[in-house]
């Protein structure tokens, strides 16, 4: 009685230091600092998979993914979020669907951080999925515009523009106006280049109608890739003038490395077409100096094409320099990801061989133990055998001769008492 109530006080001082990791590695998450405490999470992890709930178990290792998550231990962190989507019964009526949708959403991002859509499209259903059962509109409408990320992985702009359009009308069904515009933005051009420069229009108007984008009418430095679309828009509806505005805001003091190659671009292809207009036209009073009696106003058009396509390319090159320097780690990423899922399988493989091993083992001594009985039976019966039959003569013999003793005797007897009866009878 001592030692059980002993170790129900253990247990449950146990359980409350374990609650104390999760709850301060839940409020680090919520506050957005990075989780600290990595093995007191796991060590609780570990806990609650034996001695906890399901739920308790689904949240600690959700945090446990979270820790490794901000660690940069991308393989570790999916591997925590796969136990703890495991760990879930949803047949419960106290399952957290929420829990189980934010679980789905951070594997989404780690895959997409892997470069692996397929994989990051079945966490987004499963996303939206929970989400909707949760009763939460907005995470379900977020998987559905994230899932364009994925699209244009595997090269299907149009289906991706297609996806993120509808989101933004999602969310402006269900009155997320601000997740409308912001979801707008990154399709105008898009939109613009195949064509469709009504649904660019409306786009622009919803996403300058952003409060966390624009302030007093102008955007925030950080968004200012913007004016490249809306010069685009300009310049397909035949708006030169203002799309040079737009394209020029680009090349403004201030501007990062991406935005200077975007201003560059639009003001190339802004000239490109300045050219295509004027080629056609003659010259009202041809210059000396021109050649070919190409016009004034067409060498300066050539000319703006040239310093504009070298500007162009000056900035490329670092954007190149960021982008391959990103690549680089995505793909580290995905290598450290695919050896550990590879030493897994090959850890699985061994274990299995081992057991089989194990199996095979025991069904061995089973049949060999089996067959030692039989052939110590049947040792035992040809053992046998002999000594019986060297002993059971002699015992024959012995009756027989036991028997005709008998015989003799009795017969004997039978004429002694034959002769004394007659012996009397004379008398």
């Amino acid at each position: 009685m001592g030692v059980s109530l002993a170790w129900l006080v253990l247990s449950c001082t146990e359980g409350h230091v374990y609650k104390q990791v999760l709850d301060r590695a839940q409020q680090q998450n919520l506050n957005r600092d990075t989780i600290t405490g990595i093995d007191s999470i796991q060590m609780a992890a570990d806990y609650y998979d034996q001695h906890g709930t399901n739920k308790e178990a689904v949240r600690a290792y959700y945090l446990l993914g979270c820790a490794y998550r901000d660690a940069g231990e991308a393989p570790n962190a999916l591997e925590a979020f796969h136990e703890a989507a495991d760990r879930a019964d949803t047949t419960q009526a106290d399952c957290d669907y929420g829990l189980l949708m934010r679980v789905h959403s951070q594997s989404s991002e780690l895959f997409k951080s892997q470069l692996l859509p397929y994989e990051m499209l079945d966490e987004l259903g499963k996303q939206r999925h929970y989400a909707q059962l949760a009763g939460d509109d907005k995470s379900a409408i977020i998987a559905i515009e994230r899932s364009a990320d994925a699209y244009r992985m595997l090269d299907m702009k149009d289906s991706a523009v297609n996806i993120q359009l509808r989101a933004s009308e999602l969310y402006e069904q269900y009155g997320f106006h601000e997740e409308a515009a912001i979801a707008a933005g990154p399709i105008i051009g898009d939109l613009v280049e195949r064509g469709d420069t009504a649904r660019a229009r409306r786009c622009i108007h919803r996403y300058e109608g952003s409060q966390s984008i624009f302030r007093d009418g102008e955007i925030l430095p950080h968004k200012a890739d913007h004016y490249y679309s809306k010069g685009k828009y300009c310049l397909a509806v035949g708006k030169m003038d203002s799309a040079e505005v737009y394209f020029r805001k680009l090349i403004e003091p201030g501007r990062n490395a991406s935005q200077l190659e975007a201003g560059y671009r639009g003001l190339f292809l802004l000239y490109k077409e300045r050219r295509a207009t004027h080629r056609g036209q003659a010259p009202l009073c041809p210059a000396s100096g021109a050649q070919d009696g190409a016009s004034p106003r067409v060498s300066q058009v050539a000319d703006s094409m040239e310093k504009y396509a070298d500007l162009q390319y000056e900035q490329v090159i670092p954007t190149l320099a960021d982008n391959n320097k990103d690549n680089i780690q995505q793909m580290q990423s995905l290598y450290n990801y695919s050896r550990i899922q590879s030493e897994a399988k090959k850890t699985a493989e061994r274990d299995e061989q081992q057991k089989s091993m194990i199996i095979v083992l025991l069904v061995a001594v089973i049949a060999l133990a089996l067959v030692a009985v039989v052939v110590a039976k049947l040792l035992g019966i040809v053992l046998k055998r002999p000594t019986t039959h060297y002993i059971n003569p002699q015992i024959d013999a012995r009756r027989i001769m036991m028997t005709g003793s008998g015989a003799i005797y009795n017969e004997n007897l039978s004429d002694y008492q034959y002769g004394q009866k007659n012996h009397h009878d004379g008398q």
